[in-house]
């Protein structure tokens, strides 16, 4: 089931800058261009009868797309109309706008269906704000702005969709081999669209879809309270809502075993770089064959079983040519192929390690579940033997003895379905 804590809806102070983004809003556009600053300029006569906010987040970014139904109870009139985003940055990242085109990738705007011309503009210095690493970095505040027109006593539909960047900071450790995760964060700002008519929104439906997060074996740590959740989607559904003085949505979402699956999968090393032996091997069931090369086929549904009597002695062992400073070896323990079979064979328990002609480590592996395997995630899948941070250098050859199982509930034959290695050559 999916960690989930709720917090007070719309109601709470910040545990974190910046916004990144918000709710666009209509601007007085000359004060824009005169000062490098710009204000929001109420148009009563427009009343915001309808918002639709989708929010998907994923590993590093957020996908938004925001849906406006104006209704304009006066004459034509043109419109100024600015997405506010706050980031902290250098002053050169700022000035150049390097930070807001990584932050902010991608900024499409609509009306009635028909492109916007988008702008990109520089804003101006907020203030500063301590950073993760407790230092005072200056915050400012961007933009992105368009005009339009919209007739006289009719209804049109504006429509934004954009991509940000959400606030985390992963580090690569010295005690593992593969970066740290840390929890992914974004704040969404309501409030520029209430300079609309009165100030509020007759219906604002607001979907957060963490379909992807919990696919790639996420999960969802805060979202706001008061919606409601049907499978990987939580919705709020707030009515005449008052967005000038709203409260923005914080959220926050983990994606550890998603970083790691991604890390495991681009750094290990090809089939081709490594040698591999094995003390026995099962022997071929029709078309079903145990060879130890099936540990660098890259599937998991493939699996090597010894064929000796007993678990106890039985060991692979390989060869890396040309040798790297290791950094992870892991398993993918037991035939993984179906649940049944991954509960009638044996599962690794205590390995014992040896690298080279270093001393021998042991280590006691848990016994995951049918529902890790299956998840596919390899964060979740693999079984860490060596995780180093980098002091094991020129290592060639590894030898991993299996020293006692978990039962099978059927056959005493113990399985492995992959091998996977990762490391350094720092003359690459």
């Amino acid at each position: 089931m999916e960690k989930i804590r709720l917090l007070p809806a719309l109601t709470f102070s910040f545990f974190w800058v910046p916004s990144v983004l918000a709710n666009g809003g209509p601007i007085n556009w000359s004060n824009t261009i005169g000062t490098g600053s710009f204000s929001y300029q109420a148009r009563k006569e427009v009343l915001l009868s309808r918002e639709e906010l989708t929010i998907r987040p994923g590993f590093s970014h957020v996908n938004v797309e925001a849906v406006y139904l104006l209704s304009n109870t006066g004459e034509p009139m043109s419109v100024d109309f600015a997405f506010p985003v706050d980031l902290m940055v250098s002053e050169y990242e700022f000035d150049q706008g390097i930070r807001i085109a990584n932050e902010v990738p991608v900024f499409v705007m609509f009306l009635d269906g028909t492109p916007l011309e988008v702008l990109q503009l520089i804003g101006f210095q907020t203030g500063s704000e301590e950073n993760e690493f407790g230092e005072q970095q200056d915050t400012h505040t961007a933009y992105f702005a368009t005009s339009f027109i919209l007739p006289g006593y009719s209804t049109a539909e504006l429509r934004a969709e954009y991509t940000f960047k959400a606030w985390f900071t992963d580090f690569e450790t010295t005690k593992d081999y593969f970066p740290s995760q840390s929890g992914r964060k974004f704040r969404y700002s309501l409030h520029p669209a209430g300079y609309w008519g009165r100030g509020e929104v007759g219906n604002l439906d607001i979907t957060l879809d963490f379909t992807e997060i919990f696919s790639n074996g996420g999960s969802a740590v805060s979202v706001p309270e008061g919606g409601s959740w049907e499978s990987g989607l939580y919705s709020l559904a707030l009515r005449n809502f008052d967005l000038l003085s709203a409260m923005p949505l914080e959220v926050e979402y983990e994606v550890c075993a998603w970083g790691v699956s991604n890390a495991i999968a681009h750094r290990s090393l090809p089939a081709e770089e490594i040698t591999l032996n094995a003390s026995s091997t099962l022997p071929p069931s029709g078309e079903t064959t145990y060879s130890v090369r099936n540990l660098l086929d890259g599937d998991p549904s493939t699996a090597w079983a010894e064929g000796a009597p007993g678990v106890a002695g039985e060991w692979i062992e390989f060869f890396i040519d040309p040798p790297l400073t290791m950094g992870f070896v892991g398993i993918i323990p037991g035939y993984a192929k179906s649940a049944a079979l991954y509960y009638a064979n044996a599962r690794p328990r205590t390995v014992t390690i040896v690298i080279d002609d270093r001393l021998p480590e042991t280590v006691v592996l848990d016994d995951l579940s049918w529902e890790d395997i299956e998840s596919g995630q390899l964060g979740r899948m693999v079984q860490p033997l060596i995780n180093s941070g980098g002091n094991i250098p020129d290592a060639r050859r590894i030898s991993i003895r299996f020293d006692d199982a978990y039962p099978g509930e059927l056959y005493d034959d113990l399985c492995v379905s992959e091998l996977l290695v990762a490391g350094w050559r720092w003359s690459d």
